[in-house]
């Protein structure tokens, strides 16, 4: 349907076109006729503007004005207008396009005629136009000479005096000596001042409208290519349009003279050459990336051999390297017959695109058919219309890249479909945290080796009696225990900023980056949701369960190892190691939360927590005492209570164990363990001062437990 669409709005330039060519043939009876042009039955109010085409006097290698025609008796010579002077015999020989020469034209006008203007296109390469003796417009500078002559192919406008004249007497002047044609190459209007006003503006409006399509074209397909710099299509379209652009503002209106650095006839005239020279040869390479396998690379590199060894023409005069256009007209049109028969292959091999790159090759060429008569003068007309077919292939080509990019961003869009998703399957291993703090985007950049330093508090925990736990139960009904166990906990970590580095069987190792406070608050939060998993446990007649939990704050390093084809993320440090020793000390003193003094010294504020300092111990692997603290948070409401309540004789009978006051000791942890049963810790101390009671202690007893062989 699109291709349709771009294939009507073809037509209707090229029937555009043809409104040029109806239009001649309307005005038969009002083109010059010997130098006359008969406009008295003309109605400029209702035909508009006319062309001022047909037979003009022509004098050559005189420049005349009107009152030295008038006065003195010579032999008219008639030249059709408009053309070129090259190749009409004078005194039996043909001319060249250097020269100099007037025209000369007598127009009748309508009673009581409005005001006029007059509009001429670029012509061959300096001129002036009089009006009844007045200079009205130009371009350039008329000279008789190269020397004298100053060359600017600019479109002019110019108003006639309004003199309520019955007849009109135009002379123009012209002089060519820096192209290889001179002359008269485009229609002059005449017509009322807004008439002719409209003309250069709709000219110059749709030359605007075109350059700004293909240079926006240009920057569009230039940032694509910024994007996807491996897709090179990008590229070779913006590199194609851009000498467009070029083509489009150094040709018709040349616009390219508004700005006065490039108002100067050797300058845009070698730009508007360059890229004619350029354009096939990228427009066959573009084609070349889309359809690899119907246009061959040795086409493009000719194209391209032919470009550059052109391009060394531009370093000669203009009246010389004009000559390059009829010399490569046959390779454009090699180019235009051999482009179809490649894309058709396309076409029939159902390439992606080849319709929509067909309909505008079809354009390029009907407007390249229409424009290479016009420059030859076979037919004439003042409108080129490639700017027409280039706009044309601007859209299909567009649309057919868009359409590519489109499926492409598809495509995208499903790899990042499936790249989150391996993102989110990979966490379920791979600890996204550990990603975020490689500073990595995705699990892909990270590698062998990458590692990080800093501080953090690590939290492990472990299921009491889990061995005979696990016996008494299936291998699906081992993991589905610890499966729901294990959603369980994983949460109370979330919601406190911490995150679950590995799973160690029944336990987990925890690590919280943020503040020791959040390991503290996410292990009574574990502690109390044991409880109520507990309560489920005990209604469907399972075994209740019961965690310890070890929490030390300390230097880390997380980082990954293994090989390159099997590695995995870890955290190395002596604090991990403290940490998990910390957890097993929880079965000893029957304690549900330990921690180090370090932690406890790295709280915010330790007093919003029940605690209590345990006992020094000397760990397996550690030469220095340890300190542990028991958070009795997290507990039962009843036991909580219970060691509040002893909580002071507890420190005090600590001290009096501490001091080897034992007897005193003794009756301390007593009168505790009869108070709270739940007190595992003061049976210990109680079970320790009646042995150190009845056997003495070591010479260099400092009451430090030793761990090492446990």
């Amino acid at each position: 349907m699109m291709c349709y669409r771009i294939f009507i709005i073809s037509l209707f330039f090229l029937l555009d076109s043809c409104n040029y060519i109806i239009f001649e043939k309307s005005i038969g009876n009002f083109k010059a006729q010997k130098g006359i042009l008969d406009l008295r039955n003309w109605d400029f109010a209702k035909n508009g503007p006319i062309k001022l085409d047909g037979e003009w006097e022509f004098y050559w290698e005189k420049l005349y004005s009107l009152e030295e025609i008038n006065s003195i008796f010579l032999n008219k010579t008639y030249l059709q207008l408009p053309n070129t002077w090259n190749n009409t015999v004078i005194d039996g020989k043909p001319l060249s396009g250097n020269g100099f020469a007037t025209y000369r034209l007598k127009i009748l006008l309508p009673e009581n005629s409005p005001a006029l203007a007059i509009r001429s296109q670029q012509q061959a390469t300096a001129f002036k136009i009089f009006v009844n003796g007045s200079e009205t417009l130009g371009s350039g500078e008329v000279g008789t000479s190269e020397e004298k002559s100053i060359p600017h192919t600019v479109p002019a406008i110019g108003y006639t005096p309004d003199l309520k004249m019955l007849d009109m007497e135009i002379v123009m002047q012209i002089s060519n000596f820096h192209h290889r044609k001179g002359g008269v190459w485009h229609s002059i209007f005449l017509g009322t001042y807004s008439q002719v006003s409209q003309l250069e503006k709709s000219a110059r409006e749709t030359d605007s409208f075109l350059a700004g399509l293909l240079f926006f074209i240009f920057v569009y397909h230039l940032a694509f290519y910024q994007l996807s710099r491996n897709d090179k299509s990008s590229i070779l379209f913006s590199m194609f349009f851009l000498v467009l652009f070029f083509r489009i503002i150094t040709t018709g209106e040349k616009l390219i003279t508004n700005y006065p650095i490039f108002d100067n006839y050797d300058i845009y005239l070698r730009l508007e050459y360059f890229v004619f020279f350029w354009i096939p040869a990228l427009g066959i390479q573009f084609l070349n990336y889309l359809f690899p396998k119907e246009i061959n690379k040795k086409v493009f590199s000719i194209y391209y051999v032919i470009a550059i060894v052109s391009s060394f023409s531009l370093l000669l005069k203009p009246k010389y390297f004009t000559y390059t256009v009829p010399i490569l007209q046959p390779v454009l049109i090699i180019a235009l017959a051999i482009v179809p028969y490649y894309i058709l292959r396309a076409v029939l091999n159902k390439r992606d695109y080849a319709k929509s790159i067909l309909v505008s090759t079809v354009a390029i060429i009907l407007t390249n058919i229409h424009d290479l008569l016009a420059i030859n003068e076979i037919i004439h007309t003042n409108v080129f219309l490639i700017p027409y077919g280039i706009a044309i292939m601007a859209i299909t080509q567009s649309y057919a890249l868009l359409l590519k990019f489109s499926s492409a961003f598809k495509r995208i869009e499903q790899l990042s479909g499936d790249l989150k998703r391996t993102n989110f399957a990979y966490a379920r291993f791979v600890p996204y945290e550990l990603i975020l703090y490689l500073k990595k985007e995705s699990i892909l950049d990270v590698k062998l080796g990458n590692q990080i330093q800093r501080e953090m508090t690590i939290l492990f925990s472990d299921i009491r009696a889990f061995t005979e736990l696990s016996e008494t139960m299936s291998p699906e009904q081992n993991f589905n225990f610890l499966n729901a166990y294990l959603k369980r906990m994983n949460p109370c970590v979330q919601s406190h900023n911490g995150f679950i580095d590995k799973y160690i069987g029944d336990g987990l190792m925890a690590l919280f980056p943020i503040s020791p406070d959040d390991a503290i608050e996410s292990a009574i939060e574990m502690q109390k949701e044991i409880r109520i998993y507990n309560q489920k446990r005990i209604e469907k007649n399972y075994i209740p369960i019961q965690i310890g939990i070890g929490l030390h704050t300390g230097m880390l390093m997380l980082g990954t190892i293994g090989t390159e084809d099997r590695m995995e993320g870890t955290v190395i440090s002596d604090a991990v190691n403290l940490a998990s020793r910390i957890e097993g000390l929880t079965k000893i003193y029957g304690a549900s939360i330990l921690m180090s003094i370090e932690t406890l010294f790295s709280l915010e504020d330790a007093d919003k927590y029940m605690y209590r300092i345990l006992d020094r111990v000397k760990v397996k692997g550690k030469t220095k005492n340890l300190t542990v603290v028991e958070i009795l948070d997290g507990q039962s409401e009843t036991a909580l209570e219970l060691f509040k309540a002893t909580k002071t004789q507890f420190e005090t009978g600590v001290s009096l164990y501490l001091t080897q006051d034992f007897h005193l000791a003794v009756s301390c942890f007593k009168e505790i363990a009869e108070i709270n049963p739940y007190d595992k810790a003061a049976q210990l101390y109680l079970k320790r001062s009646l042995y150190y009671e009845k056997n003495g202690v070591p010479f260099d007893w400092e009451g430090v437990e030793s761990f090492e062989e446990r």
